[in-house]
């Protein structure tokens, strides 16, 4: 009887999955779509032939779909991430939202309290009032400030708080003076405007980008760019279109300070639109080549020597076990659009997990067989820090900032840097307890030269990682609150 109703069981559960996978097949969405929750494009039904079929890439595409077509699909993933935060290490990930939330409230007391002092200066005000406190100020202590403001410790506070005050209302931050706009150009010449950016959101955006560049040494720089994700590209590629542009840099540039440089992403990929393989076709990322063109493009301007894009050598998604191709190989090849080149290391990278600032955990780089897709790059998404050492020597360190679109993106920085820093902030990605430290920390504690901000236009201008978590995260020390973490 056990048996019998084993079988029975057995058999609604398979008749029940053949029922969900034929609903699927006949009602869920055939082509590729966005994932709000997920930043990403859901997959699309894979192409079908004997290339695909001998190759494994239809099996690869089909299991994608069904995953991504499943009913209800974003409210189990959600489940699923919660039920998950129940065991291990990912009870701390998801645990930390909830302590992030007491850190807001610590922080802004701390900041409160901070600010008390400066808020009632009274002594300055009484000093305007009555000119003998500004004779008490020896004139020798003036003339030589550099110098004598070193020697006396209980003059230098008094003596930098007086130009702070009236510095601030001398360099007030700029303000845009109109939007800005991503478009797509119609083949009349017309625009079909797709993304716009507030003047007020820019304007949040600038300051900000400067006080990255504060914390960095004389020579450093910041370097922004935000890139167009494959839907824009394949628009473009449609008989409708012929071109797309951006001002964001036109507005953005003029709003920040000296060593900030705004990139339009529309300009260094215009020349290759029509002759490369920008983008994957049913997936919101660009492929290599494109990477590399953004990397060659913001590195020149450094004079940073990049390596040449068929200089590396490249696997290829359908072949990965093979051995990888050459250049030579590679240009006289005619390569699907959907098959990805993943370039082989040319030196030994060391990639590393970073937890609490310090604490490291081998973390894979490239050529891992575990992943699939564009999670072949940096083995997808890991949290919150990551650090890669190069094993070239050119005396640097870059911080990269971003969202996945970074992923294809770092290799090619990896001959310009000693080593390399990363995090992704948003939510779902970055774990403020878990990083120990403020962003300014992570500059200072690795000796940054340069930051980098890349990321994709899902993660809008207007959004909550530039308009709130760039600043946040850059000052706010987490770990004076939670703790370094053992070890």
């Amino acid at each position: 009887m056990k048996k019998k109703l084993l079988f029975i069981l057995t058999y609604v559960c398979l008749l029940s999955l053949a029922l969900l996978g034929a609903v699927i097949l006949l009602f869920a969405p055939k082509e590729a779509r966005p994932s709000d929750g997920e930043n990403r494009m859901l997959a699309a039904f894979p192409a079908l032939g004997a290339r695909e079929l001998r190759s494994g890439a239809f099996m690869d595409g089909f299991e994608d779909y069904l995953s991504d077509a499943f009913p209800a699909r974003d409210k189990l993933t959600d489940l699923s991430r919660r039920v998950l935060g129940l065991f291990g290490e990912r009870d701390e990930d998801y645990a930390a939202q909830e302590a992030i939330a007491k850190a807001e409230s610590l922080a802004m007391e701390e900041n409160m309290t901070a600010q008390e002092p400066p808020i009632a200066e009274e002594p300055p005000a009484e000093a305007a009032a009555t000119p003998s406190p500004v004779p008490e100020t020896p004139a020798p202590t003036v003339t030589p400030a550099p110098e004598e403001a070193s020697e006396p410790e209980a003059e230098t506070p008094a003596e930098a708080a007086a130009p702070e005050a009236t510095a601030a209302p001398a360099a007030p931050a700029k303000k845009a003076e109109r939007d800005a706009e991503f478009w797509l150009v119609r083949t009349d010449g017309s625009r079909n405007v797709q993304e716009t950016y507030s003047a007020e959101a820019l304007s949040t955006i600038a300051p900000v980008l400067d006080e990255y560049r504060a914390c960095l040494p004389e020579d450093g720089k910041v370097l922004f760019v935000n890139v167009p994700v494959s839907t824009y590209y394949f628009n473009v590629l449609t008989s409708a279109y012929s071109d797309w542009d951006s001002d964001v840099d036109e507005v953005l540039q003029p709003l920040v300070g000296e060593g900030v440089y705004i990139y339009d992403a529309a300009d260094i990929l215009r020349p290759y639109l029509f002759t490369e393989d920008l983008y994957p076709a049913g997936d919101h990322h660009w492929h290599a080549i494109a990477a590399w063109h953004m990397a060659r493009a913001m590195t020149e301007d450094l004079g940073y020597p990049v390596t040449e894009f068929y200089e590396w050598k490249y696997k290829l998604e359908y072949e990965f076990h093979g051995s990888p191709y050459t250049p030579e190989q590679l240009q006289n090849m005619t390569i699907e659009r959907q098959n990805r080149r993943y370039p082989v290391p040319v030196t030994p990278v060391e990639s590393y997990i970073l937890r609490y600032m310090t604490q490291r955990s081998p973390s894979v780089y490239l050529e891992s067989d575990r992943f699939k897709g564009y999670g072949i790059y940096l083995g997808g998404r890991w949290r919150p820090w990551r650090l890669f050492e190069t094993g070239y020597h050119t005396g640097r360190t870059a911080l990269i900032i971003g969202d996945s679109f970074y992923h294809a993106f770092l290799p090619y920085m990896t001959t310009c840097y000693d080593r390399i820093i990363s995090t992704d902030l948003r939510n779902d990605m970055y774990n403020p307890v878990v990083s120990g430290g403020s962003i300014r920390q992570y500059i200072e504690e690795y000796e940054v030269d340069d930051v980098y901000f890349l990321m994709c236009t899902y993660t809008s201008l207007n959004g909550y990682v530039y308009q709130e978590l760039m600043e946040k995260y850059l000052n706010t020390d987490y770990g004076a609150i939670y703790g370094r973490g053992e070890g």
